[in-house]
């Protein structure tokens, strides 16, 4: 079953945020420090939960806006607990999203994936989702002035 999010959800979505980044966060004792974020990503965002016998099973996060040529989307985060991997859910809840997305005139989803997960890559590959020549860059700023490098 996939639903909205509840605010009684958060600490669930924690859990997974923390189970799909588990190599950044693998050395928190506690997941507090993700519960303001999430609270406040609830509030400006589309959540989708995904339920497995009354479960938490994963969660997408996505919000809609007036792109450049045409309204858009944007999937922040989909994330499944590594126990519900591989049955569907992650398919289940992008279906859900594109369909919410057509009822609301959205011409156009946009996400982010990393290079290197080539299980993301594959998913999204097979529901059409292509690249799109973006290449994201990033620096990281350590003090100084910037204008001599």
């Amino acid at each position: 079953m996939i639903r909205k999010a509840v605010p009684a959800d958060i600490e669930k979505i924690a859990q997974i945020y923390a189970d799909a980044y588990s190599e950044i966060h693998q050395k928190e004792s506690s997941l507090d420090f993700l519960i303001p974020e999430i609270s406040q990503d609830l509030k400006e965002n589309e959540f989708r939960i995904a339920e497995v016998d009354g479960k938490v099973a994963g969660v997408i996060i996505y919000y809609t806006y007036q792109g450049y040529d045409e309204p858009t989307a944007y999937l922040k985060f989909l994330g499944i607990l590594e126990e519900f991997r591989r049955n569907g859910i992650g398919k289940s809840l992008i279906n859900t999203m594109e369909s919410e997305c057509r009822t609301k005139g959205i011409k156009k989803i946009l996400l982010d994936v990393n290079s290197k997960s080539s299980k993301a890559r594959a998913l999204y590959n097979s529901l059409g989702y292509a690249e799109n020549g973006m290449i994201q860059m990033e620096k990281e700023l350590t003090g100084g002035d910037s204008s001599s490098q």
